[in-house]
């Protein structure tokens, strides 16, 4: 099994703070969008999960095909595998790493764009994600639909101007001739969207990818050994944040901790408040000196 491109972010999810969302960084959507060959063995009326891992280039071609059969006897790609298959991958770089669903509420507009935002501001510039939109049983019932469709969401800067657009990709229906992409503008869901996604599509809820940020959390600091540390810095972390989410919370990497660095420093600052006041103190006393001496000249 190759390995996985995908990151974490350094944001905190908004459904959970000991969260992270996982992205693909460098992703390069809009680059790679026309020179799409079109879905995997020409069909369009199901597969959209493993067309969506192709074109994030996270599954590869007999593994897609694998996949697809999968999908041809069921209804579709549920998102446990997706998420299974991402797990494997995370756990030949380290066991300790679990990949898991986040699942937003989308049944009301204001919980559709409050998904929206939440991905949009954890998403670094030029990342894509992938995302389930599950259906409603009702929905699936009635209008004969499937459990749910998969898209690719894209953060893209603007062209000349310091700001950043997210669009949808559908790697299902996009062919060489057209590039299925649509943007939400503004970042704003309106009305006609909102009925699009919900009453029509029966959609209530999406899927992404993540991972639990407390897993590091509590005395598992101190049991990162320096091997591990590499493997997170290099593979798939920053460790940067969790650096920066140790020293907070005063746990131990190295025998030190951020009170550890308090104690020196506020020991360096006694040692230097000290010696100002030991040379000014000298000075005074230089001064009062010369001071005398020039008195006792003048007499």
């Amino acid at each position: 099994m190759a390995s996985t491109k995908i990151r974490r972010t350094t944001a905190p999810n908004a459904l959970n703070p000991n969260q992270r969302i996982l992205i693909l960084p460098n992703c390069n959507a809009a680059a790679k969008c026309p020179y799409w060959l079109g879905a995997l063995n020409n069909v369009t009326t199901i597969g959209c999960g493993i067309n969506a891992l192709m074109f994030m280039e996270e599954i590869d071609a007999n593994n897609a095909q694998e996949g697809f059969k999968q999908a041809l006897q069921g209804e579709g790609t549920p998102f446990r595998h997706v998420v299974k298959w991402f797990d494997d991958k995370v756990k030949t770089l380290n066991p300790s790493v679990s990949v898991k669903e986040i699942k937003y509420s989308i049944d009301t507009k204001k919980h559709l764009q409050g998904f929206y935002w939440s991905v949009f501001n954890e998403m670094p510039e030029n990342s894509c994600i992938i995302v389930k939109y599950n259906r409603t049983n009702e929905s699936q019932r009635l209008k004969n639909l499937t459990p749910g469709h998969y898209v690719v969401l894209s953060k893209e800067a603007e062209m000349g101007v310091n700001k950043y657009k997210l669009f949808t990709y559908e790697p299902l229906t996009s062919t060489l001739e057209k590039c299925d992409k649509r943007e939400l503008k503004n970042l704003n869901v309106s009305d006609n969207f909102f009925n699009a996604m919900s009453v029509n599509q029966g959609y209530d809820s999406a899927s992404i990818l993540g991972i639990d940020y407390t897993m590091y959390g509590g005395n598992k600091e101190e049991n990162i050994s320096k091997e591990n540390e590499k493997v997170l810095s290099d593979k798939i972390f920053n460790l940067g944040l969790l650096d920066y989410f140790v020293k907070q919370k005063c746990r131990r990497i190295g025998g030190r901790t951020i009170k550890d660095k308090k104690r020196n420093l506020s020991k360096k600052s006694k040692k230097l408040k000290k010696s100002k006041k030991s040379k000014k103190s000298k000075k005074l006393k230089k001064s009062k000196k010369s001071k005398n001496n020039t008195n006792k000249s003048k007499k």
